[in-house]
């Protein structure tokens, strides 16, 4: 844990930070609070990240969410509700069996002006690596699943700061040019849109 700390340190020493509404850092006792209300483990790269940035964008793409349980069931919700509109008008996804087995089991941390939500697979945690599997999901037609990893640093350096990440992804996922930028807009997580 001690060499992520230091990772993620390095790589934020990268990055200009641009404070635009009171940033919504979290300590570690709330952390450890949602934590126990939510029963579930948060990685501890995403801890660090709480309480060292708080909620907000990377450049003009990725935005990344402290705890926010709400804005998380909203969008699982509207994924539900959108999976069954496809279903009804026969145009259900491939993958429509994993979409309804991993959605009650998900968290949405991150989401891209795009239509893609970043989520944890909740049922994946290891005590080994802490972290959960984490999967793009595009709500552009046709609805797709993507596996981008399981650390929460690997996905902040190779789809946030930089787009190694994305080379193993359909062109239409990738961000424009121009919008992974090196720096940070912090901001209240009462903000909901870029």
């Amino acid at each position: 844990m001690h060499n992520q700390k230091l990772d993620f340190h390095a790589l934020v020493s990268h990055l200009e930070i641009i404070d635009i509404d009171s940033p919504d850092k979290v300590t570690l006792r709330e952390l450890a609070q949602f934590e126990d209300e939510h029963n579930f483990q948060l990685p501890s790269d995403y801890k660090t990240f709480c309480q060292t940035l708080g909620s907000g964008r990377f450049g003009n793409h990725m935005r990344v969410y402290c705890p926010k349980p709400e804005f998380s069931s909203r969008m699982i919700q509207n994924m539900k509700a959108s999976l069954e509109m496809d279903r009804a008008e026969n145009r259900e996804p491939e993958n429509f069996r994993f979409f309804m087995k991993l959605l009650p089991a998900c968290f949405v941390f991150a989401n891209n002006p795009n239509n893609q939500d970043i989520v944890w697979d909740l049922n994946t945690y290891q005590e080994t690596d802490d972290g959960y599997d984490i999967y793009l999901i595009s709500h552009e037609p046709p609805d797709e699943i993507f596996f981008l990893g399981r650390s929460f640093l690997g996905f902040v350096k190779n789809f946030c700061v930089g787009d190694v990440g994305y080379q193993n992804l359909p062109a239409y996922l990738h961000p424009s040019e121009g919008d992974i930028l090196p720096c940070f807009y912090q901001y209240s997580s009462n903000i909901t849109s870029f």
